[in-house]
């Protein structure tokens, strides 16, 4: 528990990682600000790896029990070695015994962190070692990070070994990247794709949402690259950091690469905080309505096709479970699957109308994220969808975002997405888009999705 003092202020602890040559464990000094008698893993099973844990200024046990650390009385310092576990992931290939890939959620016991508190890892390794982590880098010459409090959507990644890197500075970011070992990887169709990609979601407001993300690109096992996409799957990590993973078929050229909306898609999840689980088909469908959005943007849609994908998209939505509220969608009900993406998507494009009907074309979806951005990103918790709708509703002076959710998230009825077509003169023939030609129309439509030349 903190002490008075301790709780009105924000407090740094320390900690310091020493990886051996042989990769196969780890020893941790933790240094706290404050006096503690237990401290917690995430993993409930670390005590099968835990050896040799113990006060700094003695040798007295320690007890483990209930994923805790228990002291007999409190200290400020404590050590332990634990023994490292290779990360298995049936998406992509084997890894080779020069490279670890672990979780810190296995081997880092860490007291609750405030959103104002913060750890600061210093890590010593073998200097042939390659070194890749979700948290922030402070000072990569002397590797030396900083942890703050995350939303743990999911177990981050700590990479270590004989793999190669790559840093991308592009719009205001540092892709900070991990190729892991498998099949060849190409560095610079990876470099020129991540590059595009960067751009694409730049599109939104000139600038990229985070500044320096930790990405793992994987080549995938043959099963999955039998998908014929050159990415057949992606996700964003958020644990201590923000991390986003690629599983890529290599073989496949920058062109295909460049064509995939998949990158996108996940970068756009940048734009928005972690979103709670069941309020998760907010943070989807943003994701999807920007993916096809920023496409076209960067001249890889036409706007037919971008629209034509949209509507597409809209209609799977539609479909699906048609029952049910796209919060009880988001509970994983089967078959909510596209619900729970496109009945987000419908209520962004709507938003995006109604905010630039509303102020005469001043602003819209992208302005609404912008300031979103500058305010309140990379956020260190979870977020709730009216969280989140009513923060939006705040930065962009209306009721927009709140009243779109209040009547939809509990409502069968599938977000009105035909609403605005109308104004963007676009109608619908045997599920077909037909985009009229009226300069009113396409200039509507081009405010859309015409390339931001100034950024």
């Amino acid at each position: 528990m903190l002490s008075v003092a301790h709780a009105a202020s924000a407090v740094e602890h320390h900690i310091d990682l020493t990886f051996p040559e042989s990769l196969d464990y780890v020893e941790v000094e933790i240094r706290l600000a404050y006096p503690v008698r237990s401290l917690k893993a995430r993993n409930a099973y670390s005590d099968l790896f835990l050896r040799f844990p113990q006060a700094c200024d003695s040798s007295e046990a320690i007890d483990y029990r209930d994923s805790r650390l228990y002291l007999y009385r409190s200290v400020t310092c404590l050590n332990y070695r634990m023994r490292l576990l290779q990360k298995q992931d049936r998406r992509a290939f084997s890894l080779n015994s020069t490279t670890m890939v672990s979780t810190p959620a296995e081997w880092l016991f860490l007291p609750g962190l405030r959103a104002s508190d913060s750890v600061l890892i210093t890590v010593k390794k073998h200097a042939q070692h390659e070194l890749s982590v979700p948290w922030e880098v402070i000072d990569a010459g002397k590797q030396t990070y900083r942890l703050r409090a995350s939303p743990q959507s999911a177990d981050g990644l700590v990479i270590i070994g004989a793999f190669e890197q790559d840093y991308i500075q592009h719009k205001g970011t540092t892709l900070r990247v991990a190729y892991l070992p498998g099949r060849k990887i190409d560095k610079p169709t990876m470099r020129d794709w991540l590059q595009q990609t960067v751009d694409n979601v730049s599109q939104v407001y000139g600038r990229f949402p985070h500044p320096s993300p930790q990405i793992i690109v994987s080549p995938s096992a043959s099963s999955w690259s039998r998908q014929r996409s050159p990415v057949p799957f992606g996700r964003v990590v958020r644990d201590y950091g923000e991390s986003v993973q690629f599983y890529i078929d290599q073989r496949q050229s920058l062109k295909q690469f460049n064509a995939d909306w998949t990158a996108t898609h996940e970068f756009s999840h940048l734009l928005l905080p972690y979103v709670k689980w069941k309020n998760r088909w907010l943070s989807e469908g943003f994701a999807s309505y920007y993916q096809n959005i920023l496409m076209a943007r960067n001249g890889f849609y036409t706007e037919q096709s971008a629209w034509q994908k949209l509507h597409d998209g809209f209609m799977r939505g539609k479909r699906a479970v048609p029952e049910l509220s796209p919060n009880a969608a988001a509970q994983g009900s089967w078959g909510g699957t596209m619900k729970i993406y496109w009945s987000g998507a419908a209520l962004a494009f709507l938003a995006d109308v109604q905010l630039r009907e509303l102020s005469n074309h001043t602003k819209s979806l992208d302005t609404a994220l912008d300031a979103l951005q500058r305010c309140c990103l990379p956020s260190t918790r979870s977020w709730s969808g009216s969280q989140l709708m009513r923060k939006l509703d705040q930065l962009s002076e209306t009721t927009v975002f709140s009243d779109l959710y209040t009547r939809y998230a509990n409502n069968d009825e599938f977000v009105p997405f035909e609403q605005a077509y109308a104004k963007l003169g676009i109608e619908i023939k045997n599920q077909k888009v037909v985009l009229k030609s009226e300069p009113k129309y396409r200039k509507y439509r081009a405010s859309l999705l015409e390339k931001k030349e100034n950024n």
